[in-house]
């Protein structure tokens, strides 16, 4: 059963959580604070992480920077920003590195919505363009379900790496490694029916022509849309 990583401070607020999403179908991890997520990050793969926007010993923001930053096994998980502060916008959650907002107090039905979409059961991005195309996998793989699935599993593989990869190419602003790794990952996009990862593509080959710079906050976005599509793809194989 899929792990979904809750972090929070209110004892009461983790409770809710951990009875809703066992309700859900997945498995709740508890953490209070920014030191026990990280911990916890670290250690095991998550299928999602809701993560408070104010904890006692750091901010949502630099716990998810936190866990992103090495070369753990939720480097591109997809992460959810849940506050109090319903000024926030899904926008401004965005730029913080998150891919929605979540606000306090919220009903079981809100939180199945995020499920559902962050989790890739048949989610769309903002743009309106699905994660996954079923029916695109598996006209390339001839009809045959289990050489799409084969597919998929070698595609999460390739995925999984890709952050370490940007890493190394962002140390030497390697240029022309970055658009050979984009080329060969939008034909993988295509084979293996993930659109939204396929337009993430072109739009960073489009910034990498307009920037004069290292693009790091196009490959910020990037990661962040590989993430989903991650994330879906793990779910369509489970």
């Amino acid at each position: 059963m899929k792990q979904i990583l809750i972090v929070d401070d209110n004892p009461l607020t983790l409770a809710w959580f951990d009875e809703a999403i066992r309700r859900a179908g997945f498995t709740p991890v508890l953490a209070a604070n920014s030191g026990q997520a990280v911990a916890l990050a670290i250690g095991d793969a998550f299928a999602l992480m809701l993560i408070d926007a104010n904890l006692p010993d750091r901010s949502g923001t630099a716990t998810l920077a936190e866990i992103r930053s090495g070369n753990g096994p939720n480097r591109q998980t997809v992460a959810v920003l849940t506050s109090a502060d319903s000024t926030i916008r899904q926008s401004a959650a965005h730029d913080m590195g998150f891919a929605d907002v979540l606000h306090k107090p919220f009903a079981l039905e809100e939180l199945r919505a995020i499920l559902d979409q962050a989790m890739g059961a048949g989610a769309s991005n903002r743009a309106g363009i699905s994660l996954l195309d079923d029916d695109q996998s598996r006209r390339n793989s001839g009809g045959n379900d289990a050489i799409a699935a084969a597919l998929r599993s070698l595609f999460v593989k390739e995925l999984d790496e890709l952050p370490a990869e940007l890493d190394a190419m962002a140390g030497n602003a390697d240029y022309c490694a970055l658009r050979d790794r984009l080329h060969r990952l939008d034909a993988s996009a295509g084979i293996c029916g993930t659109p939204q990862l396929a337009e993430a593509c072109r739009t960073l080959r489009k910034q990498i022509n307009a920037d004069t710079e290292w693009p790091a906050r196009a490959i910020e976005d990037f990661l962040a849309a590989s993430g989903q599509t991650l994330a879906a793809l793990r779910n369509s194989l489970e």
